[in-house]
């Protein structure tokens, strides 16, 4: 059996294994006598405006761009450039991730009498 024989058969594997395990999760989530709950709410604690989504969208572009540029110039064994442009893009990527909206997703989960709570405040990705 080939290597990427092997690979997919165990992506198929985990796949199914969490289709399986999704699905009793909802179920589970269903039914009245859950051995388990779960329950979490995703709350945004900021939002970008017209002008601000097109301004990551352009950065994202041009991230794109730096990475191809660097991409040429690793081809024409220019490592200086590369460089250069990989540190262009690099900058960009933080520019966008200080600009993409943050949320807050508390979560809760329960089981008889243990209880598991947490709280986050993620960027968006």
């Amino acid at each position: 059996m080939s290597m990427n024989r092997k690979r997919m058969g165990s992506i198929v594997s985990t796949v199914a294994i969490c289709a399986t395990v999704f699905s009793f999760g909802i179920n589970a989530q269903a039914s009245e006598s859950a051995k388990i709950t779960s329950s979490t709410n995703v709350k945004a604690l900021s939002t970008l405006n017209d002008q601000e989504s097109q301004a990551v969208s352009q950065a994202a572009g041009r991230v794109l761009y730096h990475t191809e540029r660097a991409k040429l110039a690793l081809v024409d064994k220019k490592k200086d450039e590369a460089l250069k442009q990989v540190n262009q893009g690099i900058k960009l990527i933080r520019i966008i991730h200080r600009a993409l909206p943050k949320y807050k997703i508390p979560t809760h989960i329960k089981a008889s009498d243990l209880s598991y709570k947490t709280s986050e405040e993620v960027a968006q990705r």
